[in-house]
C-alpha cells in the first residue's frame, strides 16, 4: 500500500493518465523565493450564502494505491497511518496545518483508495489523518456514503458539477461522486506562502489543449458559464484570508498549452455576477528551450515576486 499525490485521470478507466507538461514544476520550491512555500488543498463552500462562504475545515487529499490481494476492506487503520508517514507527508502536513491555523482553519488530511470508479459504493472505506491533542497524528475510519453526507452539509446542500459527471478527476472518488448531488469539493492548485508563514497569492491553473489561440479561452469566456462557481470558490478563498491581519491575497489565474510552448498570467480583480475583472493580463509568454528555472523565473519577475 502506498500513498501518492493526486493523478489527473479518465474516469472510466484510471490507467489512462492525462499527459502534457506538470505546471507545479514552474511553481515549486526551486523557483519561490528562499523561505517560500507552496501549498495545495481542496476546501468547502457553503453556496447557501452571498458572496459564498469558506468553510473552517481544509483537506489535504491524496490516494491510497493498494498491492496486489490488498483493498480497503482488508488494510487496517495502523497500516493506512504507516503508509501516510512513510510516504513523508507528516512535514507537508504539519507545514500546511501551521498555515491554516494562522488563519482559525483546520487541516485534515483525506485518504482516498484509488480504484476503478464502478468498484467504489457508499460502503467503500476512506480514511481521515488529522492531529491530537497530544500533537500525535491520529486515523479515523469512514465510509463513502458518511463522505457524501459531510459534502451536503458543508456546502449548503446537494452540489453538483453538471447532469453527466466528469470526464476526468483527480481520483476515482471525485470521478464517482461527480455522478451525485455531493461533488468533492473543489481545490486551490497552488497557494504561495511567504516567509511569514502568511498567504500571499491563489492561483488556478488552466491547462489549454486545445489547437485555438490560447487568448480564447480564457477566464472571461467561462464566467459566468459554465465555470462561475469554479471561480467564485477561488475569489471566496482569496477574499477571506486576504480579509485577516496578515494582509492581502491576490487570485492570478496561470494557463499553459499543451499544444505549443506558451503560458499566459492574469491577475483577477472584483468578481461580479456577470463577469470577472482582470487586473493585469501577461499575454502569452513563449517558453520554447527554456529551463523550468528559466520559466519559474519569469513567472516570480510578473508577479512581483523577487528572489
Amino acid at each position: 500500500m502506498i500513498v501518492s499525490p493526486l493523478r489527473q485521470a479518465l474516469c472510466t478507466d484510471r490507467s489512462q493518465v492525462t499527459k502534457g507538461p506538470d505546471p507545479g514544476r514552474w511553481w515549486s520550491t526551486a523557483t519561490l523565493p528562499s523561505g517560500w512555500a507552496v501549498h495545495g488543498f481542496h476546501f468547502f463552500v457553503d453556496w447557501r450564502l452571498s458572496p459564498p462562504a469558506v468553510g473552517d475545515t481544509f483537506l489535504l487529499t491524496r490516494l491510497i494505491d493498494f498491492e496486489r490481494g490488498e483493498d480497503s476492506h482488508s488494510v487496517t487503520d495502523g497500516n493506512v497511518l504507516g503508509a501516510f508517514k512513510a510516504a513523508g507527508l507528516r512535514v507537508e502536513f504539519e507545514a500546511l496545518r501551521a498555515v491554516c491555523a494562522r488563519y482559525g482553519k483546520e487541516l485534515v488530511a483525506v485518504l482516498l483508495p484509488e480504484r476503478e470508479p464502478a468498484a467504489l459504493d457508499d460502503g467503500t472505506p476512506f480514511w481521515i489523518v488529522s492531529t491530537g491533542k497530544d500533537g500525535e497524528l491520529t486515523i479515523a475510519r469512514s465510509m463513502l456514503r458518511d463522505l457524501k453526507k459531510a459534502i451536503r452539509t458543508h456546502s449548503g446542500g446537494p452540489v453538483r458539477v453538471g447532469g453527466k459527471g466528469l470526464i476526468y478527476g483527480t481520483s476515482a472518488v471525485e470521478c464517482l461522486l461527480s455522478l451525485t448531488d455531493a461533488a468533492y469539493p473543489g481545490d486551490a492548485d497552488a497557494v504561495l506562502v511567504n516567509t511569514d508563514g502568511h498567504v500571499r497569492y491563489v492561483i488556478e491553473f488552466k491547462k489549454h489543449t486545445l489547437t485555438d489561440p490560447l487568448g480564447k479561452h480564457l477566464a472571461n469566456q467561462y464566467y459566468p458559464a459554465p465555470d462561475g462557481r469554479k471561480y467564485q470558490r477561488l475569489h471566496a478563498l482569496a477574499s477571506e484570508l486576504g480579509s485577516s491581519s496578515h494582509g492581502a491575497v491576490s487570485l492570478v489565474m496561470f494557463y499553459y498549452s499543451t499544444k505549443r510552448p506558451l503560458i499566459r498570467l492574469q491577475l483577477v480583480g472584483a468578481l461580479g455576477p456577470e463577469s470577472l475583472e482582470i487586473k493585469r493580463d501577461s499575454g502569452d509568454v513563449r517558453i520554447d528551450g527554456m529551463t523550468d528555472a528559466e520559466v519559474g523565473g519569469k513567472i516570480m519577475a510578473w508577479m512581483g515576486i523577487r528572489k
